[in-house]
């Protein structure tokens, strides 16, 4: 387990001699290997989930400031718990084709896009709300499973999933960066190469943590013979 301040210090014994300006990139350097790490693989630690509403002759059904990526399908509730689960589509075309400008129902389709910048995510949703649903003012209350960006380090002290188990990999590949920096392309391969050898770790780690393995193998010695005796592997 590292701090954002430690990790930042062993970067820079890591680079030995560097001019200032590449000091003062440091932090960002450590943020930008955080956030690549996270484009190469969906991590427990990212998944998140909102709850929307629609709103009465919009399409529009707000913003997600941390989003990646659609998770699973969203879905919307009714007054009484059931759920009602629907789809993302990916092409604003088909559904501006699909559901002309007075079309109405419940929903049947979320559409999302980058607005402001990387990671803030406008949602839309097609068709316009019928405003027909059991809840008061008819609106529908629409969940929706996501992949979410973590926010970037700042404090001196601030700590996360990736600086606990993967802050060997933010050091390498800030490392290599703050080389390619220095135009010093020669020193920062080597470091680049170890940083994508340690992220392939981490990311099995992490894949390996969503896999249930049972307590117990039985396994029959002459299956087909009434005196077989069963044998039990337990795991360590």
């Amino acid at each position: 387990m590292a701090t954002f301040s430690e990790i930042q210090t062993k970067v820079q014994t890591w680079l030995r001699d560097f001019p200032t300006d590449t000091l003062a990139e440091i932090p960002s350097l450590i943020n930008d290997s955080q956030r690549e790490l996270q484009r190469q693989h969906n991590f427990r630690v990212m998944e998140a989930v909102v709850s929307l509403t629609t709103v009465d002759a919009t399409n529009d059904l707000g913003t997600i400031a941390d989003f990646k990526e659609p998770r699973a399908d969203p879905f919307w509730t009714d007054l009484d718990g059931g759920t009602t689960p629907f789809d993302w589509q990916p092409s604003l075309d088909y559904l501006v084709q699909r559901y002309q400008a007075d079309s109405e129902g419940s929903p049947k389709y979320l559409y999302w896009e980058e607005t402001s910048g990387a990671g803030v995510a406008g949602i839309q949703v097609f068709p316009l709300s019928d405003g027909l649903s059991q809840h008061p003012g008819g609106q529908y209350p629409i969940t929706i499973p996501y992949w979410k960006f973590l926010p970037a380090l700042s404090g001196a002290g601030d700590t996360n999933w990736f600086t606990i188990f993967g802050d060997k990999y933010l050091r390498l590949h800030a490392v290599g960066w703050g080389h390619m920096l220095n135009l010093d392309e020669d020193r920062a391969g080597p470091y680049l190469r170890a940083a994508d050898i340690e992220a392939q770790l981490i990311i099995r780690a992490d894949k390996l943590t969503r896999v249930k393995r049972p307590n117990v193998f039985r396994y029959s010695v002459n299956a087909g013979n009434q005196m077989g005796r069963q044998i039990n592997w337990r795991l360590p």
